[in-house]
């Protein structure tokens, strides 16, 4: 079924398996969106996928989950990601903290501009890729008051 379902899927996925966990049977499918809307809209095309060319007589659950909006990136490919949402840590200090989380903005030859909330102020601030020491995508969380 697994092969059959991946001819079918017309989408991107990172990888299908059936897994076993407390007894339970699971068709664990990841897939790279990281939007709820996608994930949702992609879990329905695959059940109904699933309906269509499930011959097999296995009980078992669908689980159809993202591999995650935070991600490590090499500065090489720090272009696609202008305008996303990145954590900076720095091997220096930069406005006293070494770790930045904002917007990416800008790519220069040797620097980065993010823009931050700096206690309350939004700025921008520039990072010399020299001093960057990990970076990745991260999730902007919002707290509730």
């Amino acid at each position: 079924m697994i092969q059959k379902l991946k001819e079918k899927i017309n989408f991107k996925i990172n990888s299908i398996q059936f897994v076993k966990r407390e007894g339970l049977t699971f068709l664990d499918i990841e897939i790279p969106e990281t939007s709820l809307d996608q994930i949702e809209e992609k879990s329905k095309i695959i059940l109904n996928l699933i309906h269509e060319i499930d011959d097999d007589n296995i009980d078992y659950y669908l689980n159809v989950y993202s591999e995650g909006t935070e991600k490590e990136i090499d500065l090489k490919n720090i272009n696609l990601f202008i305008d996303q949402y990145l954590l900076v840590k720095t091997n220096k200090h930069y406005l006293h903290k070494v770790e930045w989380e904002g917007h990416l903005i800008e790519n220069n030859i040797n620097d980065i501009v993010i823009k931050i909330n700096n206690k309350g102020r939004i700025q921008k601030l520039k990072i010399n890729k020299k001093d960057i020491s990990f970076i990745k995508t991260t999730a902007k969380l919002r707290k509730e008051k």
